[in-house]
């Protein structure tokens, strides 16, 4: 089962975040939290990592539907978007695909793969 989707972009990590944050805007997500892991685990616990950030975003129509289908939905949201470097190339990863095998049909009806 796939839990999340993975898109590769080459080019600088403050680019690839912003492209990642417009292109969510574009999509009706706005985004509610920034983590920066990188920074959080260097002055928590003095681990080294590549840059690494997480944004919460979340698509108010979408939420408020998936609410009204399953209150207990909530502990999925916001949804994550991850933001990583590997190498020279960064990752965005979308995690927690609200499809699933076995949903029933009204949770495409609030979005499907979004």
């Amino acid at each position: 089962m796939v839990f999340e989707e993975t898109v590769v972009l080459n080019g600088p990590f403050d680019e690839v975040l912003a492209a990642t944050k417009a292109a969510l805007a574009d999509q009706g997500f706005g985004v509610l939290t920034e983590i920066d892991m990188q920074h959080t685990l260097r002055s928590k616990i003095n681990k080294q990592i590549d840059r690494y950030v997480i944004l919460g975003d979340c698509n108010p129509r979408l939420a408020g539907a998936a609410l009204d289908i399953e209150p207990q939905v909530g502990a999925l949201l916001p949804c994550n978007v991850v933001v990583h470097e590997v190498g020279r190339r960064h990752r965005a990863r979308r995690r927690a695909r609200p499809r699933a095998d076995g949903v029933d049909d009204r949770s495409r009806r609030v979005g499907g793969d979004r």
